[in-house]
């Protein structure tokens, strides 16, 4: 995020100690590219943008949204917290291009006004079909064409958000990133005593405490999560209700995440999808203690290891009956780019 009038910064509790006159905030999709960017909605996912837009909202701190994608997506929530949006699609090199109908003059006048209008239609719903003008039934929340200037301004009500997706199939393909556990999923821990659901808690216990977690430094700060096993068998699983993931199955796509092994496992340590169980004691003995990794697994490995891949309520989890630590993040189904592995192989 940058500010006009003034550097500024979030705190933790959602503050900025130093208010800016004009807040721009330049957020857009995660990158993606052939297999796992054809995703059945046009939601956009990632909350932490839109938490930010509501933190200045709250704190009267006037916002212009700058939003880049490659495609028009369903965004009604993040626009409600803005007072401008910008769909400034993917401007690569030409992103200074941006700056000069944003920043104004020494008196505050624009430099240069916006010209661009609409190439695309923009959906009303997450899950509205094509829309082509002139076609039966055309109803979008922005036609093709539409644009607004500093000459010729406008307002836009504030906008349903009930996007139209519902349930695991509003994510299908984004279990943990940036520290988080992406809606719906959440992490449960089982033992011999039950089940206990974290959803977003940083950290907890089993019920007897036979494995725990607490938040973890990775890539970023409090970007992983750090699971220890006692020794007395535990569970930790990503879960949410059933997706289907057969398609991507069949299109060899993988389990994908980042780990660091704290402690070497005692004993056999599978990775589970469901009832999939594989054996990654190998893998995870080998890995130096305290090192980041990143591994693929093949969805196809887990289907034939048991998995029922139509039907995925865990589509991540570690199990073992041994002592054991470990350190995750990341976690997702990631393109087979020709390393994605079978561990059982």
């Amino acid at each position: 995020m940058t500010e006009a009038g003034g550097a500024a910064t979030l705190s933790a509790d959602g503050s900025f100690n130093t208010r800016p006159d004009v807040a721009i905030v330049v957020f857009g999709e995660t990158p993606y590219a052939e297999f796992q960017g054809d995703v059945e909605h046009l939601d956009f996912v990632p909350e932490e943008p839109l938490e930010i837009l509501r933190a200045l909202q709250a704190q009267g701190i006037p916002t212009v949204s700058v939003f880049l994608s490659g495609r028009p997506m369903w965004t009604n929530p993040e626009i409600n917290a803005s007072d401008a949006f910008v769909a400034a699609w993917l401007p690569g090199a030409e992103g200074g291009g941006i700056a000069d109908v944003l920043i104004g003059d020494a008196a505050g006048a624009p430099r240069h006004d916006f010209t661009g209008t609409l190439s695309f239609s923009w959906p009303r719903t997450a899950v509205q079909g094509p829309l082509n003008a002139g076609q039966t039934g055309y109803d979008p929340l922005f036609a093709y064409g539409h644009g607004l200037s500093y000459a010729r301004p406008g307002e836009v009500p504030t906008l349903s958000e009930e996007s139209g997706v519902t349930g695991a199939a509003a994510n299908p393909d984004r279990y943990f990133t940036e520290g988080r556990f992406t809606p719906p999923w959440s992490l449960a821990l089982r033992d011999a005593g039950g089940e206990r659901r974290l959803g977003q808690e940083a950290a907890g216990a089993s019920p007897r405490g036979g494995v725990t977690v607490r938040s973890a430094d990775g890539s970023a700060q409090e970007s992983a999560r750090a699971l220890v096993f006692s020794g007395d068998g535990g569970v930790a699983n990503i879960s949410a209700a059933p997706v289907d993931l057969t398609r991507q199955t069949n299109g060899e796509m993988a389990i994908g995440f980042r780990y660091r092994v704290d402690a070497a496992p005692t004993g056999p340590v599978f990775l589970t999808l469901d009832e999939g169980m594989v054996d990654m004691t190998r893998l995870f003995g080998a890995a130096p203690i305290g090192e980041w990794r990143e591994i693929k697994v093949r969805l196809s490995c887990l289907r034939e290891a048991g998995a029922n891949v139509a039907e995925v309520s865990e589509p991540f989890g570690l199990s073992t009956e041994s002592a054991f630590a470990i350190s995750f993040e990341n976690v997702r189904l990631a393109s087979n780019e020709g390393d994605a592995v079978c561990p059982a192989d």
